[in-house]
């Protein structure tokens, strides 16, 4: 169809001053198995039914929690119960700013919303899914993807919702919370070519540009760590 006369990616965002690294801070480790297929995907009907058992936004609140102070958070729940779930824990355990915005969600109102995450740290943004391509909040700088998914464009796009560089807030990384299937932890995202693993709390993620491979024992490649 063409030739490609230029290729930009994340690492050479984050290389080159337009974006922060994402720093990962831990993982809601499930049993997704008994959770549906849907056209390639988690279905959102059991999906949510998961998330919204006890226990998981337990674990998922107290995750956000421990590493709130400072940030401005940006919340992708699987579903608007679960957002609002989410929402209520939040504001129970002392949260003042939490704001939620969904399909229905006036633009005025979200326009209110975002100024209101923008100019104030220890904020919680919450959405269900309806916040990512196109959407720009530069100052967000922590990512709880609470939605677990198996597409890996659709988990890079709210990754992205973070790795905006604002010059406002000065912030140097973002935060990122990443529900999983416990059964497959460690398993790699392949978006085309490449291949981003999520490496863990305290660990990296590392962006496998480029395998060649000739043999079943000769392996090149090239990793980036962030």
């Amino acid at each position: 169809l063409g030739t490609v006369l230029l290729e930009r990616n994340t690492t050479d965002g984050i290389k080159h001053g337009f974006l922060v690294p994402p720093k990962p801070v831990g993982t809601i480790k499930l049993n997704l198995g008994t959770v549906k297929i849907k056209l390639g995907d988690y279905a959102p009907d059991t999906l949510s039914a998961l998330m919204l058992s006890p226990i998981v936004l337990s674990g998922c609140v107290k995750a956000v929690l421990d590493n709130l102070a400072g940030r401005r958070c940006i919340v992708f729940a699987a579903s608007v119960e679960h957002g609002n779930a989410l929402a209520q824990r939040f504001r129970g355990a002392g949260i003042k700013r939490v704001y939620e915005v969904y399909g229905d969600t006036p633009s005025a109102l979200r326009e209110v919303h975002y100024a209101a995450v923008r100019n104030n740290p220890d904020s919680i943004l919450i959405n269900n899914l309806v916040l990512i391509e196109g959407f720009d909040l530069p100052a967000l700088d922590f990512v709880a993807m609470f939605r677990p998914t198996k597409n890996a464009g659709l988990f890079l796009q709210c990754l992205g919702r973070g790795l905006r560089t604002c010059l406002a807030t000065g912030k140097v990384d973002c935060l990122v919370l990443d529900a999983i299937d416990a059964q497959k932890a460690g398993t790699p995202l392949r978006v085309g070519g490449r291949i981003v693993l999520m490496l863990g709390k305290g660990r990296a993620l590392l962006v496998l540009d480029r395998v060649v491979v000739a043999h079943a024992a000769c392996v090149e490649a090239r990793f980036h760590t962030l």
